[in-house]
């Protein structure tokens, strides 16, 4: 079983019908497969094979990952 609740604290109206919605998770179900450290509550994401929400109908897989290291904004700025 997949599913999550979620209470929105904001929506955000971009260009045209585009807008952004940042919620809190209050609770998600996971297959006991998945769970990984449940004290922790780390959650393998390759075992639960999700999907991603594009727009309207549109929906992506999320099977090619990649990590990409974190930088400050300073060291961005001013760069081509």
């Amino acid at each position: 079983m997949r599913r999550a609740d979620a209470d929105v604290t904001q929506i955000y109206r971009l260009l045209g019908s585009f807008g952004l919605v940042l919620g809190k998770i209050l609770m998600v179900h996971v297959k006991d497969e998945a769970v990984t450290n449940a004290a922790h509550q780390h959650v393998d994401s390759e075992e639960l094979d999700l999907i991603g929400r594009m727009k309207g109908g549109w929906y992506t897989l999320t099977r090619e990952r990649f990590e990409m290291p974190a930088f400050a904004l300073e060291d961005w700025k001013g760069k081509p």
